[in-house]
């Protein structure tokens, strides 16, 4: 029996809400098994409805449905792989978050009551993102936040989110414990920070703690699940992690889930060469160079680089690499700050 075309349109209408209710976020994919599932409920509702209708009665029904519950994917299941879209303009007021910088100029605040770290509302005007510094524990929650205080530094980070600067937790630090085997408490860590204050992306810097590859692919790939595929993934390798951090980069890469991975060249010895080279490293292994940038620190000693030693090594990178995605620095309340966002900051949004 041939279907009406406005029952058709009837039955699909009520396949979709079934779907929807299912499946409320729009990042969420059914699995083949699940797809062929629905697949044959829709065949056997078209059937029914087809039935109903060899007359021109109207069908009517009554159903009720029950709030959708979100269920979490197993932490063995393979990671989504995302495909990435950088659009011209965003919407900064929004709580959705937004997407990385194609050229960032980076600074890291200390979240810590006792840091000292300036108010977030002195945040220069080139900086065009702030890393939070830091979310730690197990699960991870946030160390502090200042010595603003929780209410007054939440409503100046919606302040600076007003104006495009994207807010980036960052996870781990030095002697900052993260256990990523504990997948799921992560993702619910990072969910409940980001229920406070809108959180643009995250920043793996795990340093005081081992760093699992295949529990970083999985929990980054699960964040973007939950807020959207533009909610970035970056990494900040500390100087000395030659070999451990850019395996992780390029499993990132392949799922679509890497934003940004900055090298800390800092708190070791990094010579203008040595910085070439590790950005010519990851490049090597198939990093998009607009992906990658550079992670400074103001100090005159030889394991720093003065604020003229920045200029002068960051030049010199961009001249066999253009197209370098920006860079970073350690940290708000350092003496130098302000002259580094004012000459540096110009150079890294090139």
């Amino acid at each position: 029996m041939e279907i009406p075309r406005k029952r058709t349109l009837a039955g699909f209408t009520l396949l979709g809400v079934i779907v929807a209710s299912q499946y409320p976020n729009a990042y969420d994919v059914p699995s083949i098994d699940e797809t062929a599932r629905i697949y044959s409920s829709g065949v056997e509702l078209l059937n029914s409805i087809s039935e109903g209708f060899a007359t021109d009665n109207e069908f009517t029904a009554e159903s009720t449905t029950s709030a959708p519950v979100y269920t979490a994917p197993s932490v063995n299941t393979a990671p989504e792989t995302f495909s990435q879209s950088t659009p011209e303009t965003v919407d900064a007021a929004s709580e959705d978050p937004m997407p990385f910088p194609e050229k960032a100029a980076g600074i890291y605040h200390m979240m810590w009551d006792t840091s000292e770290s300036p108010p977030l509302s002195s945040t220069p005007a080139n900086i065009n993102v702030v890393y939070l510094a830091f979310a730690q524990g197990d699960p991870p929650s946030m160390v502090g936040w200042t010595d603003q205080g929780e209410d007054t530094f939440i409503s100046e980070a919606d302040d600076l989110r007003d104006r495009g600067v994207r807010m980036i937790l960052s996870l781990g630090g030095a002697h900052g414990h993260i256990n990523t085997s504990n997948r799921q408490g992560i993702v619910d860590g990072v969910m409940d920070i980001n229920s406070k204050v809108p959180l643009d992306g995250i920043d793996w810097d795990v340093e005081g703690s081992t760093l699992n590859g295949d529990d970083i692919v999985w929990i980054s790939t699960e964040l973007k699940r939950l807020r959207g595929s533009d909610f970035a993934i970056t990494l900040a390798p500390g100087g000395g992690a030659i070999h451990s951090y850019p395996p992780v980069a390029v499993e990132l890469e392949k799922a679509g889930a890497l934003d940004f991975v900055g090298w800390q060249f800092y708190d070791t010895a990094v010579s203008k060469e040595d910085a070439l080279n590790r950005v010519n490293s990851l490049v090597s292994v198939g990093i998009p160079i607009g992906k990658i940038g550079v992670g400074m620190m103001v100090d005159n000693t030889e394991k720093h680089w003065t604020v003229e030693e920045c200029i002068d090594n960051f030049s010199h990178i961009k001249e066999n690499h253009p197209d370098i995605g920006g860079g970073f620095l350690w940290e708000a309340g350092r003496p130098g700050t302000e002259e580094w966002a004012s000459k540096v900051g110009p150079l890294l949004l090139k």
